[in-house]
């Protein structure tokens, strides 16, 4: 009985602290969306790359234009060591210098080419980055909401299993069951008490990690509906699985970026190539020189160079990079084609797992209702003395086992559906819709 007091003082704790919860916002999935959003350093991260590949371009627009420059010194010299004469007038020198580059083997054209590839390698990356922050908030999300309602269940089979307790209790105090029946009631009542607890454990763990993600201090009521729409849209998906598949070869962001890395890596070779070319330049001087005490007097020169460069020795150090950056080229292709495959695996995985779930969701319904009608009636035959509590125990476990099935399998499609929504490159669920009706 005292653990009893315990039991249900625990369940008066947990119903204030959900009045208390009662005022907060209640959690959607969009809103468990902005939040992630908001609180990932990832993201903001990603934003910035996205800014420094936009410079890194200005930088490299920069090499085309000339260079020009002032300069300016002052000498002042000082007694000679030794014997002699020399000057001890200051003197003074200024001018100006401009150079431009005309030729340097098609170097500065692959890097500025490369730049404008590296921005859109970013903005992929940066898209990637938000799928994956959305797609690990919105599980952690969904996990949550499995946990509440296992609790939920759980919490069922106690108060079915304190029932049956009570009627057991008031049967062996009259004479009409022995010890042993009671004992097997209690140990039965105790088991899914210590269920409840477990259970109870994993959604408050669940709940911190997600307060955890998106920057939160409490959470209120989970509010979530799957649309039916979107059932029917899915369970015909296995005759569009080659149209699934197609289009996540062209827009899946990991399959994007890869694409973008193997073609700034090609003009890493063209770079390292172009130091077997010479290179060409034009520059152009003008300077102003003599002694400070009379500047009317200062010579001025100017001169006009075209200077060539051509590379001869060494020259394996140059092959040796040219080869490298090749190397990797052909590295980054291999692994783009291993991920190629990947993709397609994973497309295929989603979207049976889906098809599957859909149907084990059917079957678990009519599962639970059966396994709820069937214990409804060997219950009452118990409070009749016209079953025993084997009979109980056994329409109890067939019950539990008919809502864990459910459970699993409604969160199996959900998780499916967001695992097949991000492979396919989509962030929002309204897009995600609007494609799967169109490949109908």
């Amino acid at each position: 009985m005292h653990t009893r007091k315990i039991f249900m003082m625990f369940l008066l704790v947990m119903v204030i602290a959900g009045i208390w919860g009662e005022g907060e916002e209640p959690l959607t999935l969009e809103r468990v969306r902005k939040l992630a959003l908001e609180n990932s350093s990832k993201v903001i991260g990603a934003m910035q790359d996205v800014e420094n590949s936009k410079l890194d371009r200005e930088s490299a627009i920069a090499a085309f234009f000339p260079n020009l420059s002032l300069q300016g010194s002052l000498g002042i010299p000082y007694p000679p060591l030794k014997d002699g004469s020399a000057s001890t007038d200051p003197s003074g020198s200024y001018g100006i210098t401009l150079t431009q580059q005309l030729y340097t083997g098609g170097s500065r054209l692959a890097s500025l080419r490369q730049t404008a590839l590296s921005i859109t390698r970013a903005k992929i990356n940066e898209a990637s980055v938000r799928a994956t922050v959305l797609q690990t908030a919105e599980t952690l999300f969904f996990d949550l909401l499995e946990k509440q309602d296992a609790r939920e269940v759980a919490s069922k089979e106690l108060l079915a299993a304190e029932r049956a307790l009570e009627v057991t209790r008031g049967k062996y105090e009259v004479g009409a069951v022995d010890k042993v029946v009671y004992l097997q009631a209690q140990s039965k009542y105790k088991t899914k008490q210590a269920a409840f607890y477990q259970a109870d454990y994993a959604a408050r763990t669940s709940k911190s990690k997600l307060q955890a993600a998106l920057g939160l201090s409490r959470i209120g009521e989970l509010h979530f509906v799957f649309d039916a729409k979107q059932a029917t849209l899915l369970d015909s998906l296995d005759p569009r699985i080659e149209k699934l598949t197609a289009y996540a070869r062209e827009h899946n962001p990991d399959l994007r970026a890869l694409e973008m890395a193997i073609q700034i890596q090609g003009l890493s070779v063209d770079i390292k190539e172009a130091a077997f070319y010479p290179t060409l330049s034009v520059g152009w001087s003008h300077t102003f020189s003599g002694l400070l005490k009379d500047t009317r007097s200062f010579s001025d020169t100017g001169k006009v160079t075209v200077s060539a460069t051509v590379p001869i020795l060494p020259y394996q150090d140059k092959k040796a990079a040219m080869g490298k950056a090749e190397n990797t080229r052909v590295t980054l292709a291999s692994q783009l084609q291993e991920q190629i495959r990947t993709v397609e695996a994973s497309v295929v995985e989603y979207a049976q797992g889906i098809v599957v779930a859909l149907q084990r969701i059917e079957a678990a319904q009519a599962s639970v209702e059966f396994g709820e009608e069937n214990y409804t009636q060997v219950y009452e035959k118990y409070s009749l003395s016209k079953a025993t509590l084997m009979e109980v125990s056994d329409a109890e476990s067939i019950l539990s086992d008919a809502r864990a099935q459910l459970l699993s399998a409604r969160y199996a499609l959900y998780r499916y559906w967001l695992q097949l929504k991000y492979l396919l490159g989509f962030e929002e669920d309204d897009s995600f819709v609007a494609f799967l009706q169109q490949t109908r």
